[in-house]
């Protein structure tokens, strides 16, 4: 009867022991599908913001050029010109506030806090300051 009793209670630790793996393997899986998706949304959020921003660089290339035109006519601007540029200064403008809510959605607010005194801030101040 001793014989049979060891072997069920070794059969009940090695079925607990194959559920613990189990469950671990599961688990582990779960967190690895989650870090994954997590990443997917935050590259998702950067192309989105990213999108805005070349929209923008657009829009204001096309003003530039605009610009530039009207800055080499000897005659000075006709009224169609001068609301052609109008026009695209106002697609511009539209276009930066549009990165501008992009971005502070995708983000959750402003930009990220920097930490005092870390090489980057301190590399973004100097630079901003003209410090060297």
């Amino acid at each position: 009867m001793k014989n049979f009793q060891s072997i069920g209670v070794l059969l009940s630790a090695i079925t607990l022991l194959l559920v613990v793996l189990l469950v671990s393997v599961f688990t582990y899986s779960a967190q690895q599908a989650y870090t994954k998706r997590e990443a997917a949304a935050r590259l998702l959020k950067t192309v989105d913001v990213l999108g805005h921003v070349y929209l923008t660089e657009d829009a204001l290339r096309e003003q530039e050029g605009a610009v530039n035109t009207a800055l080499t006519l000897q005659e000075p601007v006709n009224p169609q010109f001068k609301g052609l540029i109008e026009r695209l200064h106002k697609n511009a403008d539209a276009a930066i506030a549009a990165t501008y809510d992009s971005a502070r959605a995708e983000t959750g607010g402003g930009p990220p806090p920097t930490v005092p005194g870390s090489a980057l801030t301190s590399s973004y101040t100097n630079s901003v300051m003209g410090r060297r």
